[in-house]
């Protein structure tokens, strides 16, 4: 039935058209994660919002990223890898159409945060190609999939940008509607999986089995690490969000718009006859972190299937590259916010620009990893991990000092953001391959999926700490003859300057596993 052989040396016959289907389907999910980004000055000026309040827009949708994935994984082995893919596309596509006719913060958020499901379609692929493609030609299929991912990412911010600026941010969402219907009735249709057709026979021997040895075969799902990871990772961004909520909360400077406030409404939601204020939310949440924080480990110690492996990530080697990766992933979602507010911004901190201006700088950043990404796998075959590591870090700490001392100037962004994204795409791509090389053949699924889990929590930090550092610092500015209150020249100094202090980081690791790691890892 397949042209695969036993020893699968050759490719399954539906592979490249299962490849296709699933890098248009990854291209889609990821235009939908940064289509919103030039428009977050609109949002925040259309529901009155504080900014970082609106952080949340992206947070959210990254920490569901986080404890969705590996689940969607483990779910995909048990029931199916197509099947699991739908359910994920539906859920995916309510999220769209809900976006699309949102008339409040709250529900944006909610809408936001149940779109992060669709970013599982990411693990789902790369566990698909696995399967469909022998082991030579797997890296061509990892590299179109990656690729796919920058693609969308590129695409989001560009295309958004247009839409937004002639259409509005709502109809980003109602343009992807039709598109997600499409994609979804193609999965449906045409993916045609080896294993998933193996699966029903499979399934009943597995069952005899079973019922003989009564023994579990299937993996197990590790809920109560997903309930308490999410747990912590929420409480205590939620409480860092309103560390600042006092100061500053409204878009518009004058007191008629500060009546018709609309971000107080998020306050009013989880506040009750003044006993819960922005004050006292920190002061709960900080320790309801801590508490989930201590079940967390507690419960990952215990499990048979955990997020992540603490046994695993005390390899030194292991602990600090996921380190660098979350710093990383921390660092440019910082700057995926910080962007469009800075270009859309009244001069004289800002450019007094609009969406599609706020689309094109921030594709600068995007657009050169899609170019450079492919190269790094030539450049690290060359050069080993070691290198390619040590430059990326110095070019990363250098983009982000430039940003920090001439972001006031067009063309620093320009010229700074292709050195941050060159700087990003060797520090990934060296990363992962000793990531992999490290880690025990047996263990590899569990690596992967723990180190995802946390760059996603990496990704959703980012956004709350550069909308803490825009909500402090704020003056009022003239736009559009309209008195209102912007970030400050000192809010993007601190946002530059913590990704830039951050950068060093990257350096000191890079020394670090130069000196520990074994010389085949090296090279």
């Amino acid at each position: 039935m397949f042209s695969s052989k036993k020893n699968g040396t050759t490719t399954a016959p539906n592979a490249w058209i299962n490849l296709a289907i699933l890098s248009s389907v990854s291209v889609m999910v990821m235009y939908a994660e940064t289509m919103l980004l030039p428009a977050i000055p609109d949002i925040i000026k259309d529901f009155n919002a504080s900014y970082n309040i609106s952080s949340w827009i992206l947070s959210g949708y990254l920490i569901t990223a986080a404890i969705v994935t590996p689940l969607v994984g483990k779910l995909s082995d048990i029931y199916g890898k197509k099947k699991i893919l739908i359910i994920v596309l539906i859920i995916f596509a309510a999220s769209i159409f809900s976006g699309g006719f949102t008339t409040d913060l709250l529900f944006l958020i909610g809408t936001r945060i149940l779109q992060g499901v669709g970013l599982s379609v990411f693990t789902t692929s790369l566990s698909i190609i696995r399967t469909e493609f022998p082991q030579q030609r797997y890296g061509i299929a990892q590299t179109i999939i990656s690729s796919s991912h920058a693609a969308g990412s590129a695409m989001g911010v560009g295309i958004g940008g247009f839409v937004i600026h002639y259409f509005g941010w709502h109809f980003t969402f109602i343009s992807l509607i039709p598109i997600v219907i499409v994609f979804l009735l193609i999965v449906i249709l045409f993916l045609r999986l080896k294993d998933d057709e193996k699966r029903g026979e499979e399934e009943e021997q597995q069952q005899k089995k079973q019922k003989e040895a009564k023994v579990k075969s299937r993996p197990i799902l590790d809920i109560k690490g997903a309930i308490t990871l999410a747990a912590t990772v929420a409480a205590f961004l939620i409480a860092i969000s309103y560390l600042n909520t006092d100061s500053n909360t409204h878009f518009n400077a004058d007191s008629s718009s500060v009546n018709n406030d609309n971000s107080s409404s998020i306050s009013n939601t989880i506040t009750t006859s003044g006993i819960i204020t922005a004050d006292t939310i920190p002061i709960i949440l900080i320790p309801v972190g801590a508490i989930s924080l201590i079940l967390f480990i507690k419960v990952e110690r215990k499990a048979a299937s955990p997020l992540i492996d603490l046994k695993l990530i005390s390899n030194k080697i292991i602990l600090s590259v996921n380190i660098m990766f979350i710093i990383l992933e921390t660092s440019k979602l910082m700057i995926y916010l910080t962007i469009p507010i800075l270009i859309r911004a009244p001069s004289p901190v800002g450019f007094d620009g609009n969406a599609i201006e706020a689309g094109m700088v921030q594709n600068t950043f995007m657009l050169v990893f899609l170019a450079f990404a492919p190269i790094v796998g030539f450049i690290i075959d060359k050069f080993g991990n070691i290198k390619p590591l040590l430059i990326g870090s110095m070019a990363s700490h250098i983009g982000y000092f430039g940003m920090l001392a001439y972001h006031l100037l067009e063309l620093s962004k320009i010229a700074n953001l292709p050195i941050i994204s060159i700087g990003h795409t060797l520090i990934s791509s060296a990363g992962w391959n000793i990531l992999l090389r490290t880690t025990p053949v047996q263990f590899t699924g569990v690596s992967v999926g723990m180190t995802l889990v946390l760059d996603f929590i990496g990704m959703s930090i980012g956004p709350v700490i550069a909308g803490i550092y825009l909500q402090s610092n704020t003056a009022v500015f003239l736009k559009d003859g309209v008195a209102a209150l912007f970030p400050s020249a000192e809010a993007y100094n601190l946002v530059f300057l913590t990704a830039a202090l951050a950068s060093i980081i990257f350096i000191v690791l890079a020394i670090f596993l130069k000196k520990v790691m074994p010389l085949n890892l090296t090279q």
